[in-house]
């Protein structure tokens, strides 16, 4: 998880690192999604599938990055941010599948080369 420091008021501070300890939770299922995806799309592409997997920890670095606690609280409805019932994404699931697609093509927008 990132160590940058929040800013904001407390209160927006206290929700961000909430949501902020969520999306550290789930980024481990999420690259598991991704990664399946990219062997199995990707699997005689090898360079292709590195400069991918790059893209998404870059993207992925830069949303834990984020230090404005209003910011966090904006995207409270992303894949990363995701908890129901105080769970977080579980691995093997559709929606462990859509987060891991969603995000890799959110990855490959904003690092389009």
């Amino acid at each position: 998880m990132s160590n940058i420091k929040l800013t904001g008021s407390q209160k927006q501070i206290a929700w961000a690192q909430d949501l902020r300890e969520k999306a550290a939770a789930n980024i481990a299922v999420i690259t598991a999604e991704i990664d399946k995806y990219l062997q199995r799309e990707y699997d005689d592409e090898p360079e292709m599938m590195e400069e991918i997997r790059q893209a998404v920890r870059e993207y992925l670095q830069a949303f834990m990055d984020e230090a404005r606690a209003s910011e966090w609280i904006d995207r409270k409805s992303s894949y990363l941010c995701f908890s129901q019932g105080g769970h977080g994404i579980v691995a093997g699931t559709p929606l462990a599948e859509n987060a891991g697609l969603n995000i890799l093509n959110q990855a490959r927008h904003a690092y389009r080369k």
